[in-house]
């Protein structure tokens, strides 16, 4: 029998497969489309902007693949995490 997993505990997944993408993409010095421009032009300081922007994205990539992608698993819950954010880089 299979076990439906809460709405909070999918996002949660997203959010781990995000973090990742965002870890994976900083060693490579990637930047993410659109919401570093963003936060450049919010007259933030360097450090704020900096601190901020992980937290963007990968709120933004939770909340985004799990709605359009509806993951009923933890893997794909992260896999979504990952795919939605893998979109935005540069």
């Amino acid at each position: 029998m299979t076990e439906t997993i809460p709405l909070w505990q999918l996002h949660a997944y997203a959010a781990v497969g995000a973090l990742f993408l965002w870890g994976k993409l900083a060693k490579h010095g990637r930047e993410v489309y659109g919401l570093t421009d963003i936060l450049e032009r919010t007259g933030l300081s360097e450090t704020a902007r900096r601190a901020l922007e992980p937290v963007l994205f990968v709120a933004l990539g939770a909340f985004v693949a799990v709605g359009f992608v509806q993951p009923a698993t933890i893997p794909q819950a992260i896999a979504a995490g990952i795919g939605w954010t893998g979109l935005f880089s540069k």
